[in-house]
């Protein structure tokens, strides 16, 4: 029960946005190292929660068709619609509680509600193109990588430099493997994502 539980959590999945925090926190010149380790630990609960509510979601179409584990763990081990609220509340509570303790209010704002609308219906960012690329781009991209930025007083245009585009250039396609892999699962579930479009 416990490796089920840790494996829906999927704890491997959430660094790509940590790479991205501690990037742009380079770029701008933001070297407060407790300052950094604190709000690591917001956007990684941030990011839990979000893919705990993904988790839930994808149980309802994706994961009938999907070969993947832990997706068909879900159902079987958190289930429960109160089970994933509290879940969800707890992670995404601790992260915004940290974010907006740090003033990172636009940052908190654009996670926890791309974050509830990348999977949600009615609006279900996930199943549409583009809007998939587009929420995961300002969710794991954009919003890390500004934190430094903001915390450094520093105008949101002056992150979009030549470290930034390099950094997406090359995670970014990365991050695509994980849309290939479920291709088939999400073309038989009615998805039109960008993996089923392309």
């Amino acid at each position: 029960m416990k490796n089920s539980l840790v494996k829906i959590l999927r704890l491997a999945d959430h660094p790509s946005a940590l790479v991205y925090l501690l990037a742009g926190s380079l770029d701008a010149h933001y070297l407060n190292l407790k300052g950094i380790l604190l709000i690591l630990v917001g956007l990684y609960c941030l990011s839990i929660g979000t893919f705990i509510v993904n988790e839930y979601t994808d149980s309802f179409d994706t994961d009938k068709f999907s070969l993947r584990d832990p997706k068909k763990l879900v159902t079987k081990i958190i289930g429960s619609k109160k089970t994933i609220l509290f879940a969800w509340f707890i992670f995404t509570g601790i992260g915004t509680t940290i974010f907006l303790t740090c003033h990172l209010f636009c940052q908190a704002a654009a996670i926890v509600i791309l974050g509830a609308f990348y999977s949600l219906p009615p609006f279900r960012f996930k199943a549409k193109f583009p809007y998939d690329i587009v929420s995961l781009f300002v969710f794991f991209i954009v919003a890390p990588y500004s934190i430094g930025f903001a915390l450094q007083g520093l105008p949101f245009s002056q992150m979009f430099t030549l470290p930034f585009f390099a950094l997406t250039l090359s995670l970014g396609p990365a991050e695509g493997i994980h849309f290939l892999v479920d291709v088939g699962a999400d073309e038989k579930a009615g998805l039109t994502n960008t993996a089923v479009v392309l």
